[in-house]
């Protein structure tokens, strides 16, 4: 890590070699509050309070809301960086929660859990996401885990 003009430099951009990256290239950005869906011809704001769920469906996002779904032209893991991950957390390959509407973790056979939803839907947790639902301060307690550190 070098400075260069009294700022701190990093290696070199990975798209544009000739390009210097600063710390501002790699700073997090802001999380959106809301997300576009397109309803037949009409884009409808959504806010990420009002999904309950989120299920990868081939090139899709199925969004869960209470009482509605629609399908969004988009990966799981782009929808999730652009939501937030203090806001929702990946239980499975293809599925995704918001974390307010975690009602209770049971744990299961094998290292698996299954969730309660706040509307009394059930949902598996595999075992190899079960570390990032720990991790989430939110969850630790449901699961019975010491939360974690700040």
């Amino acid at each position: 890590m070098t400075f260069f003009a009294g700022k701190r430099v990093l290696p070199l951009h990975p798209h544009h070699p000739e390009r210097v990256r600063t710390e501002a290239d790699v700073r997090p950005a802001a999380k959106a509050e809301t997300i576009l869906i397109s309803i037949g011809d009409v884009m409808r704001p959504v806010n990420w309070r009002e999904i309950v769920s989120l299920a990868a469906d081939g090139n899709y996002v199925r969004i869960f809301m209470h009482g509605k779904d629609y399908f969004h032209h988009r990966s799981l893991g782009s929808l999730l960086a652009e939501l937030g991950e203090e806001r929702f957390v990946r239980i499975h390959r293809s599925w995704a929660v918001n974390i307010a509407e975690i009602a209770s973790v049971r744990p299961l056979a094998k290292g698996a859990a299954e969730l309660r939803l706040r509307n009394g839907q059930k949902l598996r947790m595999s075992r190899r996401f079960k570390s990032a639902v720990r991790r989430t301060r939110a969850l630790a307690a449901l699961m019975g885990a010491p939360a974690p550190p700040r």
